[in-house]
């Protein structure tokens, strides 16, 4: 495989915590590779460590031992500020519980990465986003007034807004009924594709694993990809 077409490049991660009951290891030996423009699935029993592992490729964690590549980087070799810089910049973050702003209208709530990363996009940009999310009428309604698709909407703007490689997603149908969540999957497959961004998700639905085009089991502490 040419390096070029990689996105994400895990050899041998290992992720352990220490407890009063001694070392609790989460993750044991993970190593996998995904291209640039894939839809990865990663599924397994609760407290598998799949959160885990997302927060460990996402920056938000680090790893007992092992490396991680993003976009050809080790991010293990990068300071605190520069994993910070590096993460507004390649990657974006959908969460189960949405994690919106409350005093912030959805129109606010997406733009939010652009201030904290300091960088601009037009207006044009931003309404063609909220008009492929089917938030243009909703785009300065506040969070609280939003139904859980809309907010889930609202999330998946703010993850795609800075037009990162990479997005990361975590049980994002999990709160919603299914017919919500259907649809929800629908606009983030559909908006990912837009972008030309690579996705990860972690679920326990098998039938949002089977839209994927990757499908990795996380069990005995380590990824199986499913053939």
């Amino acid at each position: 495989m040419n390096e070029a077409d990689i996105i994400l490049k895990l050899e041998a991660v290992s992720k352990s915590f220490n407890t009063s009951r001694g070392q609790l290891q989460i993750l044991d030996q993970v190593s996998c590779v995904v291209k640039k423009g894939e839809n990865v699935a990663i599924i397994g029993p609760s407290g598998s460590g799949k959160s885990t592992l997302l927060s460990l490729i996402g920056l938000l964690d680090t790893p007992t031992s092992g490396t991680i590549e993003v976009a050809g980087v080790e991010i293990g070799s990068l300071s605190e500020r520069e994993q910070a810089a590096f993460r507004n910049k390649y990657i974006g973050f959908i969460f189960q519980s949405f994690e919106l702003i409350s005093p912030f209208t959805a129109r606010e709530n997406i733009a939010a990465p652009l201030e904290i990363g300091e960088r601009e996009v037009s207006e044009g940009d931003l309404s063609n986003l909220l008009e492929n999310l089917g938030l243009t009428e909703r785009q300065n309604a506040l969070p609280q007034t939003l139904s859980g698709g809309e907010k889930q909407r609202v999330a998946i703007g703010r993850a795609l807004v800075n037009q990162p490689a990479l997005i990361l997603a975590d049980e994002p149908t999990g709160s919603l009924d299914r017919v919500t969540g259907e649809k929800v999957l629908s606009v983030l497959l559909e908006a990912v594709e837009h972008a030309h961004a690579t996705l990860i998700i972690i679920t326990h639905d098998e039938s949002i694993a089977e839209r994927m085009d990757r499908v990795f089991e996380l069990r005995d502490k380590t990824l199986h990809e499913r053939k």
